[in-house]
């Protein structure tokens, strides 16, 4: 974590966490040009679409919402996603979720309930599920494991 490894690949190979690996990877890399760009008049729908994201983690926020709140249909923001970053929407939504959970968990001692709600998980159970499918860990084995190498 203090070297910014987000991710890495044991042999043999798992498919599906090596595709998983590439999709974070996209996303940072979209993120990273996103955030070193400041936001203009006239920016790009998609970026428009990630900055309303970020501002709204926390909150209840679907394809269908998204659509409203930018006059587009939901599946030309899906196709959007899918074109311009390399992931599919939920993807994104659960990445940017899931780095402000690992964010919260590691900066705060905030309780799991609270790290989920404001990460946009109204049942921390749901959170915790969701959590350990994409770091292998749940949250508080991920933030107890980063306080005993610390």
């Amino acid at each position: 974590l203090r070297l910014k490894i987000t991710d890495y690949i044991l042999k043999p190979v798992n498919y599906e966490e090596f595709g998983a690996c590439i999709d974070n990877l996209k996303i940072a890399r979209f993120q990273k040009t996103v955030t070193e760009a400041p936001p203009e008049q006239g920016e790009r729908t998609i970026t428009g679409l990630t900055r309303y994201l970020q501002a709204h983690l926390a909150e209840d926020v679907s394809l269908g919402m998204l659509a409203d709140e930018f006059h587009l249909s939901a599946q030309y923001i899906s196709q959007l996603f899918k074109s311009e970053i390399g992931v599919n929407f939920l993807a994104y939504l659960t990445n940017i979720r899931m780095e402000q959970a690992k964010k919260l968990l590691l900066a705060t001692p905030l309780s799991i309930a609270d790290i989920s709600a404001q990460s946009g998980y109204a049942d921390y159970r749901v959170f915790t599920k969701a959590f350990k499918k994409t770091e292998g860990v749940t949250p508080s084995q991920y933030r107890r494991e980063f306080l005993e190498h610390d």
